[in-house]
């Protein structure tokens, strides 16, 4: 055997012995604990928002259920990452877990854009494979498990500063928007401008916008009241928060801790809707006493069947085969 040879096979045979240390040691430390699993979780909103109950219910009943199991980093909410980037922050692995509106994501999943559609409970949306359906398209489309939805009780109201008391009155209107309900300004001939929560006083104060849309509570905890003056009924639409997680990362959670998952999700969509409506009764009481008053909307179910068919067309435009399931799904009978 040549000298090259002989160096060629000694080094052969300490590469294979090293390898087999290496793999010795491997299998040592995998059988070494290594503590409760880890996850990252951001937010939509300020995670001690009111927008946020169900979020921070979710968090404290992982930590009571879990804490042994999985620990869950919250590491913020807009001021970390922007509400509408946070689905591909998931999708991703920037962030484990997101809570965020389904409305921010369509542009990834064009089904959710029709959740806050739903005129069925979550538990309805379980039993009729509605649930199910969205799943698939949030894993197909933004790389992430659903797991369920949050703050169940709430819906929206347009809020303005000018008095609109018919359908005819949103006419030319500026109203800050999001993708929730701007079909429904399009339809009703107002004038929808994209505009961050941020910039919503100062829009308002220098007259840029004359109106909102926002859920049916935090105008007050935003100071916005100062600026409004009408609440503008009915209420329409529901909620659309959700909760995801990365595909990978539900993947490596052993099965009991993602059904103890999602047991907590079935559990926060029933409790967290009923710790908000408190809030939103108790919010409508206080701003009708701090000067705000209610303008009701003659022929409500015009409003309304405006509001659904208008949102409606917008996502069978985007996605009609998927879109048309949904409608049978989740649409009022």
């Amino acid at each position: 055997m040549t000298h090259a040879k002989r160096v060629i096979s000694l080094a052969a045979a300490f590469l294979l012995v090293g390898a087999g240390a290496l793999f010795a040691a491997g299998s040592r430390d995998a059988t070494v604990p290594t503590g409760p699993i880890r996850l990252r979780m951001s937010t939509a909103f300020t995670l001690t928002s009111d927008q946020e109950v169900g979020a921070r219910l979710f968090l404290d009943l992982v930590e009571q259920r879990l804490a042994d199991r999985v620990r869950i980093e919250y590491v913020g909410g807009p001021e970390s990452i922007d509400p509408f980037e946070l689905a591909e922050a998931v999708r991703s692995g920037v962030v484990d877990i997101g809570g965020l509106p389904g409305s921010y994501f369509s542009n990834m999943v064009p089904e959710t854009g029709a959740m806050y559609l739903s005129q069925i409970s979550p538990q309805e949306e379980r039993a009729s494979g509605a649930f199910d359906l969205f799943g698939q398209a949030i894993r197909a489309g933004a790389g992430a498990q659903y797991i369920g939805r949050y703050n169940t009780s709430y819906q929206f109201n347009f809020y303005s500063a000018t008095p609109i008391r018919t359908m005819a009155d949103f006419r030319g209107v500026t109203f800050r928007s999001s993708p929730v309900y701007r079909s429904f300004l399009l339809a009703l001939s107002a004038t929808p401008i994209t505009m961050p929560h941020s910039e919503v006083y100062t829009g308002l104060e220098r007259g840029m916008i004359q109106a909102i849309g926002l859920t049916n509570f935090g105008v007050l905890e935003r100071g916005w009241n100062d600026l409004l003056r009408y609440v503008i009924d009915p209420s329409f639409y529901g909620s659309d928060q959700v909760m995801i997680v990365n595909a990978s990362a539900w993947e490596r959670l052993p099965q009991d801790v993602q059904e103890v998952l999602t047991e907590i999700m079935i559990e926060v969509e029933r409790e967290s809707g009923i710790l908000l409506q408190e809030i939103i009764d108790q919010e409508r009481i206080d701003l009708v006493a701090a000067g705000m008053q209610v303008l009701t909307i003659p022929n409500a179910d015009d409003f309304l069947n405006m509001a659904y068919e208008s949102a409606w067309n917008t996502v069978l435009e985007q996605t009609p085969e998927a879109g048309a399931r949904l409608r049978g799904l989740i649409a009022a009978p």
